[in-house]
């Protein structure tokens, strides 16, 4: 029986790497990959230098409700509100190329074409100005893709941490979505006097550095998963020697080091003679054959890989498609949304200590310092996906609830994933009545309760996908999912130019109504996949009986001839 090579000083240099792998990876996503999702902010800023503002000359840009004043600049919020559209359909969007590059020419590829967009990004802004405040759109779009690619490309760091994969998966994507508090900090620098040209050449000088983990620590190509006993990837510099996983102790036969217990990876049976062959095309997932005995396990490695089209029309994609969509359209329209809502808000607030433009200034504030929170939020998604998990020393990573669970073998992990789906729909439901409850004081729980949101939504999203369906199509998937979603969530758009025609300051308040409404539906996802795991688990069962039924007969008859013939 092999060990986990972390638990052994003598493997401590391994360890070691793996653990600046991951750092990097972190400080990567926490300083670029979603620095968007922060954009009430920056918009705030822009919004003081003049940018996109036509109304500053105009006495008659204000709406006039029966009690409250509510200033606005429709043109202004309009062109702010298209940009973080642009931006986040940009992310989502180009998830689907962003996937097969890494899928087809693997990691350093993407990581220095997430440079190249970011260089693009960072100088636009450099270069744009309240007279030429239009560089804006590329420069968020272009933002905004580099940062998808480098959330994809970190997405296999999680590889080198068997049993804790999803939590691993969901604390980058945590990173990414706390990564919104950094154009808080660009906000308060120039603020305090820095110009944006300066703060923005700094980034650039920051974005050069995230290549050292590309050339020093990452493969060129990919991270494998699961991890075979003898997996080694090799950096670049010549000064230092290989590193990788080597195994302490690996034994003729033992298992890969992986997760023993993947849909589409290794299945360790605890049951002597145990013999699993089994395919479902309706869900796109392939579970491999293996055999094991109670004194050796022998893995088949013949796997049959559902191609890429099955996966795609398979109802469990479908069903975390409509999941996933309505999901991050609720966060998109809140985002888009955030500051002509806040200033409804603030006319409309009965405390008179503070003016409107100071509670305005306020709660922009303290939504961005909130979202640092995200980077604590989202591995407790990850935990709840792993809980059935445990390390041992002597048989590496084993489930440990299959004896008590409804739902056994390679749909265990899936099945897992049931609970933080639930606790995700219940927390955009919570969520979604918080901001339709006309109080200011209120919105401080709105605000917790849309970060915690984001992190389980887009580290689940990730983690789902790479528990259901094989790691070969794990980016394309990805990408798949989410450029669908962002078609699904360009509505926001003309959803906030209703809002402007329709309602005293653009108030979104009934669009947020009814989007507390659809998300009920998402608990339809959720209940579906429990039912597929015990539907499948069902099936498998059964193919096993009748097998052993066969296989049974098989050797009376054999037994029934050798009689006969004596």
């Amino acid at each position: 029986m092999y060990t986990n090579m972390c638990c052994y000083f003598s493997n401590c240099q391994i360890c070691c790497r793996k653990s600046w792998t991951l750092i990097l990876a972190i400080f990567e996503n926490l300083c670029f990959a979603g620095c968007i999702y922060g954009w009430p902010s920056l918009q705030f800023a822009l919004a003081n230098m003049g940018y996109f503002d036509t109304c500053s000359s105009d006495e008659n840009h204000t709406d006039q409700s029966v009690e409250n004043e509510v200033k606005t600049c429709e043109y202004q919020d309009s062109s702010f509100s298209l940009i973080f559209t642009m931006a986040t359909f940009a992310v989502s969007l180009s998830t689907l190329p962003n996937g097969i590059i890494y899928d087809k020419a693997g990691t350093r590829v993407s990581k220095i074409c997430a440079s190249i967009l970011f260089l693009g990004a960072f100088l636009l802004f450099i270069f744009s100005t309240p007279e030429m405040p239009y560089l804006l759109y590329p420069a968020m779009v272009l933002w905004a893709m580099g940062g998808c690619m480098l959330l994809v490309t970190n997405f296999q760091v999680a590889n080198l941490f068997a049993a804790k994969r999803s939590t691993v998966i969901t604390l980058l994507s945590a990173c990414f979505d706390s990564s919104a508090a950094m154009l808080v900090a660009i906000r308060f620098i120039h603020e305090a006097g820095v110009s944006l040209q300066t703060l923005f050449i700094v980034y650039i000088c920051l974005s050069l550095l995230f290549n050292v983990n590309t050339f020093l620590l990452l493969p060129k190509s990919h991270i494998p998963h699961p991890l075979p006993d003898d997996y080694f990837y090799k950096t670049s510099s010549k000064l230092m020697e290989e590193i990788g996983l080597r195994p302490i102790d690996s034994p003729k036969g033992g298992m890969p080091n992986g997760s023993a217990n993947r849909l589409h990876g290794y299945y360790e049976a605890y049951h002597e003679d145990y013999e699993v062959a089994h395919e479902s095309v309706d869900s796109g997932l392939a579970v491999n054959t293996y055999h094991a005995t109670q004194d050796s396990h022998h893995v088949n490695n013949n796997k049959v890989i559902p191609s890429l089209r099955e996966c795609v029309l398979s109802g469990l994609f479908v069903s975390h498609l409509v999941w996933m969509s309505i999901l991050q359209h609720r966060n998109w329209f809140f985002l888009s949304t955030f500051q002509p809502w806040l200033t409804v808000m603030a006319a409309n607030d009965e405390d008179m200590s503070m003016s409107a433009e100071d509670k305005e200034n306020h709660y922009t504030t303290v939504f961005g310092f909130i979202q640092l929170g995200a980077i604590f939020c989202g591995p407790l998604c990850g935990l709840i996906v792993d809980r059935n998990k445990k390390s041992t020393s002597e048989s590496g990573w084993k489930r440990v609830s299959w004896e008590v669970s409804t739902v056994q073998g390679p749909y265990a992990d899936l099945y897992d994933t049931v609970l933080a789906l639930l606790i995700t729909s219940t927390l955009s439901v919570l969520f979604s009545i918080a901001i339709v409850v006309p109080m200011l004081q209120v919105q401080y729980v709105s605000f917790v309760l849309q970060v915690i949101l984001r992190s389980f939504l887009y580290g689940l999203n990730a983690a789902f996908i790479a528990i259901a369906f094989p790691v070969e199509h794990l980016g394309t998937l990805l990408g798949v999912d989410l450029g669908l979603a962002a078609v699904f969530g360009l509505i926001q758009f003309p959803l906030f130019k209703l809002c402007q025609s329709l309602f005293v300051g653009g108030d979104p308040f009934w669009v947020n109504v009814g989007l507390l409404a659809l998300n009920f539906v998402t608990y339809a996802h959720p209940v579906y996949v429990a039912y597929y795991c015990k539907r499948e688990t069902l099936r498998m069962r059964t193919e096993e009986s009748e097998r052993r039924r066969r296989t049974r007969e098989a050797e009376e008859l054999k037994i029934v001839n050798i009689i006969s013939t004596v």
